[in-house]
């Protein structure tokens, strides 16, 4: 993407591509800007844009993302939140159960806008890969390790975008690894523990990869209740189910019927809010992923911390309107807009933005599948009080 200055003119806050101070309308162009003008037009270049600004409620602004170079065009849309002067808050929208989906209108109903969050596990439990925390609920799932970045919020509101940390046990085995709560996948040589926010029912076979060393346990109030190698259990109403592979199937032997086993979680830091994304794109104001080439729908999220501004922003792909976008474009175009630090949201065809115009929520930009996907979970802001 060319190197291009970014300046705000105006209330409507339309972004443009500009280098030094422009000359008077009236003024001949110079040889130097006609060769630019021609070598840009020959690359059917554009420079990028933000455009037909609308403002949905105080502190919370719409608008259209547009930029081309010589692989095409690309557009998307750009939600800015002033959360020094905005009427919403921000908050993970989610089903009741960590293993569903569905469509982000079902998940974001009643919001001001939205976007898809975290990437999930497509082809087996569906359940996201990361941190979510929910202000109402608390800790609803999250990774001991290997998809630990998130956007968070903490319980005074300042925004951070980067990893988390689960600080997982069995209070009465100290010894036994946790490797998550409520995660899509149970490391090797661990347990993972599921309660009812998971579903009705545990599958450990999807959880492990159909990893044959397992053994699962059925904790109910307090207290073991079953314990076998077996596969497949249902969720008590008031207690959870242990998955255990590799060396801590063998530690789960020492949990017999009528053993006191209490899973104790919580996260450093104790955020309020936290969707989990797979890694930064930019940190400090630098550009700091280049891992994905692939020009493809994106969506992030974005933080500018001098202004204390939050920018949700989803670029379309996968047709002739809009090419879509790399990870480095979408760490260079945070960073155009003022942002210093932005995180990778989940892609593709999960790529959805909606946003209340015209008395409804309506959505903002055109995924890429034909239709909106089911998701696990969004970012949404949600009017206060």
């Amino acid at each position: 993407m060319p190197s291009h200055r970014i300046a705000v003119a105006g209330a409507s806050l339309l972004l443009l591509a500009v280098g030094a101070v422009p000359p008077p309308v009236s003024a001949a162009p110079s040889a130097e800007v006609r060769r630019a003008a021609a070598a840009a037009s020959a690359a059917a270049a554009e420079p990028l844009r933000l455009v037909n600004g609308q403002m949905l409620t105080r502190g919370v602004s719409l608008h259209a993302l547009t930029y081309a170079d010589d692989r095409g065009r690309l557009t998307g849309q750009v939600l800015t939140v002033n959360l020094s002067a905005t009427s919403v808050g921000v908050e993970n929208t989610s089903t009741n159960r960590v293993a569903q989906r569905a469509t982000l209108d079902r998940l974001a109903g009643g919001a001001v806008a939205a976007v898809n969050g975290d990437f999930f596990d497509v082809a087996g439990t569906g359940a996201p890969r990361g941190f979510g925390i929910s202000r109402s609920r608390g800790v609803l799932h999250g990774p001991e390790a290997g998809w630990n970045h998130a956007f968070f919020l903490t319980r005074t509101g300042r925004v951070g975008l980067g990893p988390l940390d689960l600080q997982a046990r069995l209070a009465e085995f100290p010894t036994v690894r946790v490797s998550g709560i409520n995660s899509p996948s149970v490391a090797d040589d661990s347990v993972g523990v599921y309660n009812t926010r998971w579903g009705a029912t545990v599958d450990a076979g999807t959880l492990t990869g159909g990893d044959r060393d397992v053994r699962t346990a059925v904790v109910s109030r307090g207290r073991v209740v079953l314990n076998a190698p077996t596969q497949r259990r249902s969720m008590p109403a008031d207690g959870y189910v242990l998955v255990a592979r590799g060396d801590a199937a063998s530690q789960l032997l020492a949990m017999p019927y009528g053993r006191v086993v209490t899973p104790r979680a919580s996260v450093a830091g104790d955020p309020a809010v936290a969707v989990g994304g797979s890694g930064l794109l930019a940190k400090d104001g630098r550009v700091v992923n280049r891992s994905d080439t692939t020009l493809a729908p994106r969506t992030s999220i974005a933080y500018d911390r001098h202004a204390n501004r939050l920018f949700l922003v989803v670029v379309d792909g996968r047709s002739t309107r809009s090419r879509g976008a790399t990870h480095y474009e979408m760490g260079t175009i945070a960073t155009r807009i003022g942002a210093e630090d932005a995180l990778n949201l989940d892609g593709g065809g999960s790529t959805t933005m909606l946003a209340h115009v015209a008395g409804r929520l309506r959505l903002a930009n055109r995924p890429s599948d034909g239709a909106v996907r089911a998701v696990p979970n969004g970012i949404a802001l949600v009017p206060r009080g």
